[in-house]
């Protein structure tokens, strides 16, 4: 996505009760908090972005400004944050869902939330955090190296994450990430 492509920034607010909301009209289940951080980034990846900064964390990618504005909206009684197993699910209070305000979202803001809910939203937070974390260290190391390698790539998500990702568990999710679209050369 171009800068010119973006039409405005999103708030924090919005984008996270955009995509809750539209991962229950899609009647997708609600996401953990690490699905979410993931979720959020492909949607930034995609043109759509309040200015969450993105850092690499232990699960890959992790934005503590999205983590804030979850807590945030769970103090103003929003969302809820509900305990699952090993996940907390982050989902918005459904009694509310009818007060709070719909952003105006322009089309295109619209239909990328959408395409990263449709083609993303189901997947495991492990499968999650494989592709973004391939997608975050194929856009640090593309700032230094060019040409940039599948190799490189794969080499730099070992380096952090160790042997948590079996090579080819790195290069299927550069496979779907450039089926995708996100591209970093």
């Amino acid at each position: 996505m171009n800068e010119g492509e973006r039409v405005r920034n999103m708030n924090h607010v919005e984008l996270v009760v955009t995509v809750l909301r539209k991962m229950s009209d899609f009647k997708l289940q609600y996401p953990g908090k690490k699905a979410l951080q993931k979720l959020v980034y492909l949607i930034g990846r995609r043109g759509v972005r309040p200015d969450f900064h993105y850092s690499i964390h232990y699960y890959g990618p992790y934005s503590s400004k999205l983590d804030d504005t979850v807590h945030s909206l769970q103090l103003k009684g929003i969302v809820e944050i509900v305990p699952d197993g090993m996940n907390h699910r982050v989902r918005l209070i459904e009694e509310l869902q009818e007060f709070i305000e719909d952003p105006h979202l322009s089309e295109k803001e619209s239909q990328e939330i959408e395409y990263v809910l449709r083609n993303f939203g189901t997947l495991t937070p492990y499968d999650l955090e494989v592709i973004t974390t391939a997608d975050f260290v194929a856009g640090e190391l593309g700032k230094i190296l060019k040409p940039l390698t599948e190799e490189a790539i794969v080499e730099g998500v070992k380096k952090i994450k160790g042997d948590k990702f079996p090579d080819q568990n790195i290069r299927d999710a550069l496979a779907v990430l450039k089926q995708h679209g996100y591209v970093w050369n």
